[in-house]
């Protein structure tokens, strides 16, 4: 099937870039007629939650009975030039101002901000307000109303002694928005260099980069698309890593191809012959590689998470377009354009590859001291993993960014417990509706409960069938304390208290917080092994074998736990953080399993290639692999590394983006380079068992390959 693509594609360029040219057309116009009206961005857990759990039941407990304007938020924060305190007639002022701002400010998708809502602190130190829009966060409208409404609050507030700056739902998002564009210029960036060193050519790292770019819309596209039919909104994980996925599977798959194209000029082959048979090579194990990703990532599909289960098939969907374009539309427009590139010097020229040809030889020359040592490397870092804690909070705003800055002068100034109380709700489908007795007596057992400080009295909606509790936790309202007093306390009261026509739930973030944990823990326990076994099946399919496999899957194993050590290492030893992401493992295990898997293909495939060539030993298929596509799996390695790495510019993300450049070097390094050939060499034929030999096969016949490494 490869060499029949190869073949059309070395043939028919033109065709085949007309194709994608209308495909890209079609998916535009789907996608600009249903442009804003169906994604949207979210930073709230109950929105990403299952319907059975208590936080998301307590919320439709409080939309339906206590209704409260759906659009989303900022919070604006007042505090003096001069860091006083807040007097009463700054007050006044305060609030003189924000109703001219009112006056003032007409936006789309804006309603304006409450005067009443205006609140001091208790230490006086500053002052909040609340500004409501009527659309949710990441639309278009919200996005331009919250950049233009910080312009004219400047203007209002610019010589009045006070600091008018906002945080809260719409405005982070918008500072994520410009982080997010410096994080995409510099994963671009950091590509076209590697790029540009790897191949010494401008055309292919420019052309490479914008036909990725290309690509990439058509995938943002279709995600819009998917969201306007099925109506749901994206995180900001699934934002962030994206991009990063698009262009660093990608280039992978580019440079795989590239690599293979070289060599095959090397072999003596012309221009448009090379392209064919490079496709015809490589297809197979950069295909079966995609494929592992994609099931890895399908896995999300049976997470409990909202978020989780739109990230799967976001990224399958970004790996199997960018797997497309690499095999077709990018060969197609190297052979339009590049036949005087195909004919410099330097690219048939044999390259030296010292280091792939030092490594293997090391490898293959003493295979037990190189498994030995890649063993040891992965249960040294492994072994810290033991000492991870989970932390569930959302992270805080960047400290650089004006959201950022706002919600340091709140947190300073306001109790947590205040700014996120914990909200009980109690519905009776009796007529007669909730008694004085009876909402007394509740509020006392809910002020009984330890870890409460304090419960206010409570609030009846017009039908007196149901009463809001506003409690304040006396543990900070996202630690692991508060979401004990939640388990332990004031899920169990509610359970004792829901009897007969009354029904109690308790809702806030800390209940969030703690039924997200469940949650994940339940996703972990099943997504883990589906998503192994799913690879196992790949790798005994494209293998042929069940020993390799076997081998391959432990390697996984232990690249996840040395992930998560360094990780460890980096963050909680070094940086003193309280713990790790509780959704890094998650993200850690797809992506270690599925890019880890990923390159110990490509390296044992060609293992394989060159085992089955007549009179080839298996020492000799390891020593040769090494140097051909150890290099291009080195040069992969280090792209998405780099790629990855570029999400450490965002505070959201940045354990994630260190956490996967860290397991794809170590993926890249201690199995593909090491643990692989290490093995292979060792066991020999036997590592292919219960097959026999491996035999020479269409894609290995014609020839011995060059033995020189493929390197740039």
């Amino acid at each position: 099937m490869f060499r029949s693509i190869g073949r059309i594609v070395g043939r028919h360029p033109v065709l085949v870039i007309l194709t994608w040219v209308g495909i890209v057309i079609g998916v535009a116009v789907v996608a600009g007629a249903v442009a804003g009206k169906g994604s949207s961005t979210s930073q709230q857990q109950t929105d990403f939650l299952p319907a059975k759990y208590g936080s998301v039941q307590a919320a439709k407990l409080s939309a339906k009975y206590f209704p409260q304007p759906s659009g989303a938020q900022a919070t604006l924060v007042l505090v003096r030039s001069d860091h006083r305190k807040l007097s009463d007639g700054d007050m006044s002022q305060a609030a003189t101002l924000v109703d001219q701002l009112n006056q003032r400010t007409h936006l789309a998708k804006y309603d304006g901000i409450e005067p009443t809502s205006l609140v001091r602190a208790p230490d006086r130190t500053a002052a909040i307000a609340t500004a409501q829009f009527t659309d949710t966060s990441g639309q278009a409208d919200v996005m331009k109303s919250m950049k233009s409404l910080r312009a004219d609050t400047k203007d209002v507030f610019g010589h009045s002694g006070l600091t008018a700056e906002y945080t809260g739902e719409v405005a982070q998002v918008a500072d994520a928005g410009a982080t997010q564009a410096l994080i995409v210029f510099g994963t671009v960036l950091a590509i076209f260099i590697l790029l540009l060193i790897l191949f010494r050519s401008i055309v292919v790292a420019v052309g490479a980069v914008a036909l990725m770019f290309i690509v990439g819309q058509v995938v943002n596209m279709l995600l819009a698309i998917a969201a306007h039919i099925w109506h749901f909104k994206i995180d900001e994980t699934t934002e962030s890593i994206l991009p990063i996925v698009l262009f660093g599977v990608g280039t992978d798959y580019v440079v795989f191809f590239m690599f293979r194209y070289r060599e095959q000029l090397r072999r003596g082959e012309d221009h448009r012959t090379a392209i064919a048979s490079a496709i015809g090579r490589v297809g197979e194990a950069v295909s079966s590689s995609a494929f592992a990703v994609v099931v890895s990532f399908a896995a999300l599909i049976l997470s409990q998470l909202k978020s989780l289960r739109l990230l799967g098939p976001s990224l399958s969907l970004a790996v199997l377009v960018m797997l497309a374009s690499s095999l077709t539309l990018i060969p197609a427009v190297l052979a339009l354009t590049g036949k005087r590139l195909s004919r410099r010097a330097s690219w048939h020229r044999p390259p030296r590859g010292r280091v792939a040809a030092g490594v293997s030889g090391f490898v293959t020359g003493r295979p037990t001291t190189a498994l030995l040592i890649s063993l040891a490397a992965f249960v040294g870092l492994g072994a810290v993993a033991f000492g991870m804690h989970a932390d569930y909070r959302s992270p805080n705003p960047p400290s650089g960014t004006e959201s950022g800055r706002a919600w340091a002068d709140v947190r300073h100034a306001f109790p947590q417990g205040v700014l996120y109380p914990t909200r009980v709700f109690v519905h009776t489908a009796d007529p007669s509706g909730l008694t004085a007795g009876e909402l007394t007596d509740t509020a006392h057992r809910l002020g009984a409960v330890s870890g409460v400080a304090s419960v206010a009295p409570a609030t009846l909606n017009k039908a007196g069938d149901t009463a809001m509790y506003t409690v304040q936790l006396a543990e900070d309202p996202t630690s692991p304390a508060a979401v004990a007093v939640i388990r332990d306390g004031l899920e169990p009261l509610a359970t004792d208290l829901s009897r007969g026509a009354q029904v109690v739930k308790v809702g806030g973030i800390t209940q969030a917080q703690s039924d997200f944990e469940q949650a994940l823990a339940r996703d972990m326990r099943i997504i883990f092994p589906v998503a192994a076994l799913m690879i196992g099946l790949i790798l005994v399919l494209m293998l042929r074998a069940l020993l390799a496999p076997a081998l391959l899957m432990v390697s996984v194993a232990l690249g996840f736990a040395a992930t998560l050590g360094a990780s460890v290492i980096a963050f909680q030893v070094i940086g003193g953080a309280p713990g790790l992401a509780g959704t890094l493992p998650m993200i850690v295990y797809l992506f270690v399993a599925s890019i880890g898997t990923d390159y110990n293909i490509l390296m044992v495939a060609r293992v394989k290639e060159e085992a089955a060539r007549d009179g080839s030993t298996m020492r000799g298929a390891v020593r040769v692999a090494m140097q051909t596509a150890g290099p291009s799996v080195a040069a992969a390695g280090v792209i998405l590394a780099a790629s990855f790495a570029v999400l450490m510019l965002s505070s959201y993300v940045s354990q994630i983006g260190f956490a996967v450049a860290a397991g794809v070097l170590i993926s890249t390094f201690l199995s593909s380079w090491l643990y692989v050939p290490a093995l292979a060499t060792l066991l020999e034929q036997r590592i292919w068992w219960p097959s026999k030999a491996a035999r020479p096969t269409a894609a290995t016949l014609g020839g011995s390959l060059e033995s020189e490494p493929d390197a740039a």
